[in-house]
């Protein structure tokens, strides 16, 4: 199956040869696998409560409350709850570290992302803050140089703190790992 996904996707861009370059093509591609490799993983493990809920049914008795109550609690975990973020973009910012008031140290930098012109919208890029907190990120985030295209493995987080004029707060990816490519 995963052959026959690599290979259908090859085949797409076999008769768009005029791409801006090869290197654009082959992110695609390993975007695709990813995507593809993630969602195959999460289907699994859907499809492996499924079978629990069908087997607890299956010996269930009629009148039997603990059974009803496990079928419940599989049913609740059908639904995995899936904060996995993966980017490919261009380097628009110097990664720079910080020191917070706890103590804690972060390298923050900006990536730009193109967006899909099918979607019709007049926003060519989505710009992005990308945060880096694991010393591993870290290292990794502060010998990106700007306009180097990177891989970003993470999360989207939500950060809070106090500023002159009250509780602010933003949005931003959350980097466990950060390759420069």
């Amino acid at each position: 199956m995963l052959l026959f996904y690599f290979l259908s996707t090859v085949l797409v861009f076999a008769h768009v040869a005029l791409m801006k370059n090869l290197l654009e093509i082959v992110f695609w591609i390993i975007c695709q696998l990813r995507k593809y490799l993630s969602s195959f993983r999460i289907g699994l493990s859907m499809a492996t409560i499924k079978k629990k809920i069908v087997q607890q049914k299956s010996t269930m008795g009629k009148s039997n409350t603990k059974s009803l109550k496990k079928i419940k609690d599989l049913q609740a975990e059908t639904f995995i709850p899936v904060n996995e973020v993966f980017l490919v973009g261009r380097v628009t910012s110097l990664a720079i570290e910080k020191e917070l008031p706890s103590g804690d140290k972060v390298v923050e930098f900006r990536v730009v992302i193109g967006r899909d012109k099918s979607r019709g919208t007049k926003k060519e890029v989505d710009s992005l803050d990308i945060a880096a907190w694991s010393s591993k990120a870290r290292k990794s985030a502060l010998s990106v140089k700007i306009d180097s295209w990177v891989e970003i493995h993470g999360s989207v987080r939500r950060r809070f703190w106090r500023a002159p004029t009250g509780l602010a707060s933003r949005w931003q990816v959350e980097a466990s790992e950060v390759v420069r490519l």
